[in-house]
């Protein structure tokens, strides 16, 4: 695992908002992700993409903040979708049985068409 800290960036695209996360995403890194996904709720997006290829580790505070922004979105008609995980963290999201809610996708592109 890298020691890499987590960065973000945000954009729109195709009528979607991509959150991509690289890095990773441990206690400390936890109230920067929180910020992030409070900028992506404020913009009331119908799709957010969270572009997971370059994340190389996330935690149990990363997974409730995901399903904090799924659940923020979908009484608009909204929904989160997640993009490229790495081995590790697509572990993470099927141990915790969270496909179900959040849809993983091969691309940011697939993601976006869903």
């Amino acid at each position: 695992m890298s020691n890499t800290p987590l960065t973000c960036y945000t954009q729109s695209r195709d009528g979607a908002v991509i959150l991509s996360l690289s890095g990773l995403i441990g206690i400390g890194e936890s109230e920067i992700l929180e910020r992030e996904i409070q900028n992506v709720i404020q913009m009331k997006p119908k799709i957010v993409v969270l572009d997971l290829q370059r994340l190389t580790f996330l935690n149990s505070l990363a997974i409730g903040a995901f399903l904090k922004l799924h659940q923020a979105v979908k009484p608009g008609g909204g929904s989160v979708r997640l993009a490229q995980p790495t081995d590790f963290v697509l572990g993470v999201i099927k141990a915790g049985k969270m496909q179900s809610i959040l849809p993983i996708f091969p691309s940011v592109d697939d993601a976006i068409r869903g």
